[in-house]
């Protein structure tokens, strides 16, 4: 075969097929070696052909020989994907991607939940739309009580401390204070309490007629409320305590703070309330709540206050 033919061929085959193969990803037969060869072999022969009708077997392996290692010794394209996800660099918007790692159209890792970490990140991929997320993808639980925040009623429970599924630590009597400080954790379900969890009643208004023990119609419903919880135990015991203001002598009302004790009880007896669960005491004026030099601070002394013992 002729030099020149040789050497026009092999110009044809290198212009041709490495055009062919310098294309961004081998998607198609000419960005393939072995389809280069091919081709490679038809268009040598052909020239060799056209040439001389002896030399179409050499030429024909020559096409193949030169089409081949173009193909071979050529980049794969002028686009090339570096980090091997399918996105070339030029559409790629997040161009380091860790091999193996599933890409959307942008060649960023796939966020199924939207949380902002991707999936191969994300060890809670189900988060509801819209959720603080921590770096594992995981929904934020400030206090640490294993409730997250977006259903923690009470985000700033103590460390350590046991909670129920809203997060809040639990109150097993439900009188409104939580187990951990309750004093009586047993109280009656509708009972009034103190901050401690136990049992306390303050009674005040127009209990009693002016200097009397008798019960006003006022008062007789307010205690028909406070014997409900109470019949429902009758292993709560309670002390019924009365107070006055500092009007009158210390000794009259002392006698007047035992006597209006005294008619608490025996009416809460009459509602059904176990005598043995009550007992009594007057305190007289020596136990003020508020000022007594005001109309208002002596109406909030004179009171009766129910307290479990």
């Amino acid at each position: 075969m002729k030099k020149s033919s040789i050497f026009l061929y092999s110009l044809f085959l290198m212009v041709f097929i490495g055009g062919c193969s310098s294309t961004a990803k081998r998607e198609h037969w000419y960005q393939d070696t072995r389809a280069c060869a091919l081709v490679g072999t038809v268009l040598g022969g052909g020239i060799g052909a056209a040439n001389d009708s002896h030399e179409v077997a050499e030429g024909a392996l020559i096409g193949a020989v030169v089409g081949a290692s173009i193909c071979a010794i050529l980049p794969d394209g002028t686009d090339p994907d570096s980090d091997g996800d399918g996105i070339p660099d030029s559409r790629d918007q997040c161009p380091n991607t860790p091999r193996g790692v599933k890409v959307d159209g942008t060649g960023c890792a796939l966020d199924s939940d939207g949380d902002g970490v991707p999936d191969y990140k994300d060890k809670c991929p189900n988060t509801p739309a819209g959720a603080e997320v921590n770096a594992d993808g995981c929904e934020l639980d400030s206090d640490g009580d294993g409730v997250v925040d977006s259903i923690d009623r009470c985000p700033e429970t103590p460390a350590g401390t046991s909670v129920n599924q809203w997060g809040c630590e639990p109150d097993s009597d439900g009188d409104g204070v939580v187990d951990s400080v309750d004093q009586c954790p047993d109280t009656p379900q509708g009972a009034q309490v103190d901050g401690r969890g136990c049992l306390h009643i303050v009674l005040r208004g127009v209990l009693f007629a002016n200097n009397s023990s008798v019960l006003s119609a006022s008062a007789q419903t307010t205690l028909d409320e406070v014997a409900v919880p109470l019949q429902s135990r009758p292993d709560i015991d309670v002390m019924i305590s009365g107070h006055t203001d500092s009007v009158g002598s210390d000794a009259s009302n002392l006698t007047l703070s035992r006597n209006r004790a005294q008619s608490v009880k025996q009416y809460l007896v009459s509602r059904g309330i176990s005598s043995a669960q009550l007992s009594t005491e007057g305190l007289g004026e020596s136990q003020p709540v508020e000022d007594n030099d005001s109309a208002s601070g002596r109406a909030q002394n004179r009171r009766v206050e129910l307290n479990r013992r």
